[in-house]
């Protein structure tokens, strides 16, 4: 048997209620964080020329947030490069 040391949140929501009485939990967007780091591996790969590994990254990122103006700019920028 695996015990789990409570001292930790082990999840967002968990986190929320260790807070103390009175003040706001922290929310944060992981989703909107995880599309932020698919944009710039995406990037990255584009500068390589890896069109389709950064179209594959770009997706991901869409997917994630897709109202980031950003995100879906580079994925129609990187749909045109592998059509060229």
């Amino acid at each position: 048997d695996k015990q789990v040391n409570k001292s930790q949140p082990s999840s967002p929501d968990e986190f929320a209620k260790t807070q103390e009485p009175g003040q706001e939990p922290v929310k944060v967007d992981l989703s909107k964080t995880r599309a932020l780091n698919y944009l710039t591996r995406a990037k990255d790969n584009f500068s390589r020329g890896e069109y389709v590994a950064a179209l594959k990254d770009a997706t991901l990122a869409e997917y994630l947030d897709s109202s980031n103006e950003e995100i879906n700019s580079f994925v129609e920028k990187v749909r045109k490069a592998l059509l060229q």
